[in-house]
């Protein structure tokens, strides 16, 4: 049905939107635990503001997409 299609396709991109925030961190704090004080203070710190970019997108995103694809999620918003 067309409702189904809607979530489906709305919970792949809540899902996209999530690994493309999640992910770069992920892989920074892992390189911050092998490396530590040296990763950290040439790289890490540079980083940061890129990763608070991210953040912000990916939730104005979620919102863009739950009020795009979900009908109900309209309805509760007006």
């Amino acid at each position: 049905s067309a409702e189904s299609t809607r979530s489906s396709r709305m919970i792949v991109l809540i899902v996209l939107s999530t690994l493309i925030n999640d992910l770069p961190q992920a892989v920074i704090n892992v390189l911050i635990g092998i490396m530590a004080d040296r990763f950290r203070s040439e790289v890490a710190t540079k980083l940061e503001s890129l990763i608070v970019a991210l953040v912000a997108v990916a939730s104005a995103c979620n919102l863009i997409t739950h009020l795009s694809v979900s009908r109900r999620f309209r309805d509760v918003w007006k």
